[in-house]
């Protein structure tokens, strides 16, 4: 004879369920968040570039760092990709799903530059390189604001 849980037993077991189901969902969500804000002082770290050297396109135009930054790009956007909870929701309308491919294209843009790096080694400096390395360089110092205001 089985028996049956009453109605109290029964919303009890469901509230277990489901804060177990959150808080699994939050420790996923605090691993890839941690992961994703510690990877650009990593990167700079194992670069060795300072600061003020970011904004220097012919810095970024060797082999070491393009192949570096573009395993970056790639690791945090598909980090990005697996957070349960997303900047942007996914039933906006339009917008939700946005955030998602964005981070595919960064995460192509990644592979992209590490490949350059990967082809053309530690020869000359090719002119494709270089024109990728200048026009991050203008986005990053064109966000530089925003960065400054996400900090305050």
């Amino acid at each position: 004879p089985v028996a049956s849980l009453s109605p109290f037993e029964m919303v009890v077991n469901r509230a277990k369920k489901a804060l177990k189901r959150a808080a699994t969902i939050g420790m996923k969500q605090a691993a890839l968040m941690a992961f994703i804000a510690i990877m650009p002082p990593m990167w700079l770290t194992y670069t060795g570039l300072e600061e003020y050297e970011i904004y220097h396109p012919l810095k970024w135009a060797s082999a070491r760092i393009m192949i570096s930054f573009g395993t970056m790009l790639f690791m945090v956007a598909m980090a990005y990709r697996q957070l349960p909870l997303d900047l942007v929701p996914d039933w906006v309308p339009f917008v939700g799903k946005m955030d998602d491919l964005i981070a595919g294209l960064v995460a192509g843009i990644g592979l992209t530059i590490t490949f350059i790096g990967w082809h053309f080694g530690m020869g000359p400096k090719p002119v494709e390189a270089v024109l990728v390395v200048n026009a991050f360089s203008y986005a990053w110092t064109a966000l530089y604001p925003v960065k400054v205001a996400a900090v305050w």
